[in-house]
């Protein structure tokens, strides 16, 4: 009868074990992943001139940096610039406050790791 007890028990133990070393592996959450490609970065002016920062287009879509100070201010200029863009995206709105309009607007949220002009 001992020996069952002492079997079932290292059974036991053995299959925590298992399920700890299995459920401590971090999966990479979709949000931490680091993208590239190639973007279209925009200038709209100066939020202190009722302007809106930068703005990124990817593939049609249009997001808004929520680290916009880690875009060198060579990039502010009026015309559209081709980047090479290395981001992660977290998948939600970022509201913003820009331009003459007394309220929050919300874009996509993209996260800058790097950009370089190509």
């Amino acid at each position: 009868m001992k020996k069952i007890k002492n079997n079932t028990l290292n059974l036991l133990v053995g299959i925590i074990l298992i399920f700890s070393l299995f459920g401590s592996c971090k999966k990479e959450n979709e949000s931490e992943k680091i993208r590239t490609t190639e973007a279209i970065l925009f200038w709209a002016g100066p939020y202190e001139a009722d302007g809106c920062g930068y703005f990124i287009e990817i593939n049609g879509i249009e997001y808004k940096p929520n680290n916009e100070s880690q875009i060198d201010s060579s990039f502010q200029v009026n015309e559209e610039i081709p980047v090479k863009l290395e981001y992660q995206y977290p998948s939600r709105k970022i509201e913003y406050w820009c331009g003459l309009l007394p309220q929050a607007q919300y874009s996509n949220e993209i996260i800058i790791i790097s950009i370089k002009k190509i």
